[in-house]
């Protein structure tokens, strides 16, 4: 294999790891909020009580798929090409959102 061959794979390894991590960052961030969210309306009843519980149910919901996505993608156990890898992960994320409130 040639020197140029590697570094080319190097970096589109180091990029996809990088990609990964920064998903996985992205759904810390949206769990996080949804629990903030979710403590909020704990403390205040009515109807930002009630607004900001199912938005933070979808929230940590989401963010827990998202991070569990990166996961797998770090780790290589996503299958099939890039566009159906995104189209599945929309679906999970659509499947956990509707999951988090479908008892609301």
């Amino acid at each position: 294999m040639k020197k140029n061959n590697r570094i080319a794979i190097i970096i589109c390894l180091s990029g996809l790891l990088f990609s990964c991590s920064y998903v996985e960052l992205s759904g810390t961030m949206t769990k996080a909020t949804g629990e903030v969210m979710t403590d909020f309306s704990e403390n205040n009843d009515g109807f930002v009580g009630k607004m900001a519980s199912f938005g933070g149910k979808i929230n940590t919901a989401v963010g827990g798929t998202v991070e569990n996505i990166a996961r797998e993608g770090r780790s290589g156990q996503l299958e099939g090409s890039k566009s159906s890898q995104f189209v599945e992960g929309n679906k999970r994320v659509i499947r956990s959102a509707v999951d988090s409130v479908s008892s609301e």
